[in-house]
């Protein structure tokens, strides 16, 4: 019981500092991509962002579009999975 109790607090401070990095990072992100991203976060059960491999989702698949293509690799907006409806992001 020791062992749990001990892994207990170990996780809890764990938890703390993971909220404490969240909220550093979300800070730097505009409010509305936010809000879209904790939106799909709830509906994708966690997995809100693809990232962009081989021309397509790493999640379902499916090969995107030239535009979106282009869109990912220039990072400047949200740009959504034509298929599964999450976030790409370039695999840097």
């Amino acid at each position: 019981q020791s062992d749990l109790l001990a892994e207990q607090q170990r996780l809890i401070a764990e938890t703390a500092q993971s909220e404490e990095r969240r909220k550093a990072m979300a800070d730097g992100i505009e409010p509305a991509n936010l809000a879209s991203y904790d939106k799909l976060r709830q509906r994708m059960r966690g997995q809100a962002v693809a990232i962009l491999q081989n021309e397509g989702c790493s999640l379902c698949g499916v090969e995107q579009t030239m535009s979106n293509l282009q869109a990912v690799r220039s990072g400047r907006a949200l740009v959504y999975c034509e298929s599964c409806g999450r976030i790409l992001a370039n695999n840097v």
